[in-house]
C-alpha cells in the first residue's frame, strides 16, 4: 500500500470500530479521478450488502469532510466474497478446523503447496493437520491461503 493511504487506514480503522474489518484498502488513479477501493468484513465474516452500503456512506462522508483526497474520487466497498485470501494470523483463526490451501514462499518438507486442517493459529506459525501428521508453517513463508470449499 502506499504509505500515503496510511494516515487515511488509520483513521477508517477507528471510525469502523472493532466490528468491522477493514480487510484491504486500495486507492488508485483511473479515468483521471482517485477511486477508493474498500474490502470490509465481520470479525467472523459474513457481511451484507446493506451494510456495505452503510460503510460507503461513512467512508464517504469522512473523506468530504477531511478533504484527505480532494474534491475528485469515488469510493467503492465490497465484501471479500467466499474466496477471500487468508493472510493474517486473524484469518487463519477465523477458519480454525477448516480446510486451506497455502502457497509457501519456500517449500517446507519438499512441497510449496500444501492442503490441510487448521489445528492452531499461533502468532508467528499455523499448525495444519494432514491426514494424520501435524504441519507448523511460518506465516512469513505464506504467500497465499485460501480456504477450501468441498
Amino acid at each position: 500500500m502506499d504509505e500515503a493511504c496510511l494516515p487515511i487506514e488509520a483513521k477508517l480503522r477507528e471510525i469502523l470500530g472493532p466490528d468491522i474489518e477493514l480487510v484491504e484498502l486500495r486507492i488508485f488513479y483511473a479515468a483521471g479521478a482517485q477511486n477508493v477501493r474498500c474490502l470490509v468484513d465481520h470479525p467472523g465474516g459474513g457481511i451484507t450488502l446493506d451494510e456495505c452500503g452503510r460503510i460507503n456512506r461513512i467512508i464517504s462522508e469522512y473523506l468530504e469532510s477531511s478533504k484527505a483526497l480532494g474534491p475528485d474520487y469515488s469510493v467503492e466497498v465490497h465484501s471479500p466474497g467466499l474466496d477471500r485470501l487468508l493472510k493474517k494470523p486473524a484469518d487463519f483463526s477465523r477458519v480454525k478446523g477448516r480446510l486451506v490451501g497455502l502457497w509457501l514462499s519456500e517449500p517446507v518438507n519438499g512441497k510449496a503447496y500444501w492442503e490441510g486442517k487448521v489445528a492452531e493459529a499461533g502468532q508467528h506459525s499455523l499448525r495444519i493437520l494432514i491426514k494424520e501428521a501435524v504441519l507448523d508453517i511460518e506465516y512469513r513463508i505464506i504467500k497465499t491461503g485460501k480456504e477450501r470449499i468441498i
